[in-house]
């Protein structure tokens, strides 16, 4: 008797579990959009960790190499929101692929983000 009702047990923790809130993940963002993404999730930031974020999102939109390196120190804020951690994310992706243009053009910065990047992974 006791075996069937564990057998129970996990078997409706597995079901309530299965059937929980599914949370849903944003796609990365584009380098053009990155400013937006920024701006969106820190508007009602302090000022000076809204500027931070929007600098980042252009950084990022205009495909500098140094967005790389500003998304990961920026992401290690333990004052960011989960909405704001979350936007600097997306941008990530966006950063990165600026970065490997450059790199693939010969930019020596941009060679050196992406190893530094590689290294903390």
């Amino acid at each position: 008797m006791r075996f069937k009702n564990l057998i129970s047990f996990a078997l409706f923790s597995v079901l309530a579990v299965g059937c929980g809130k599914k949370t849903s993940v944003s796609p990365p963002v584009v380098a053009a959009e990155a400013p937006k993404a920024m701006e969106e999730a820190f508007k009602a930031a302090p000022v000076e960790l809204r500027q931070e974020a929007v600098a980042i999102g252009q950084a990022a939109s205009q495909q500098d190499p140094a967005a790389v390196s500003a998304i990961e120190q920026f992401l290690q804020r333990p004052d960011l929101t989960a909405e704001q951690r979350q936007a600097a994310g997306r941008v990530l992706p966006a950063a990165l692929a600026g970065a490997r243009q450059a790199a693939a053009r010969g930019d020596a910065s941009a060679a050196q983000a992406l190893e530094k990047y590689k290294a903390t992974k």
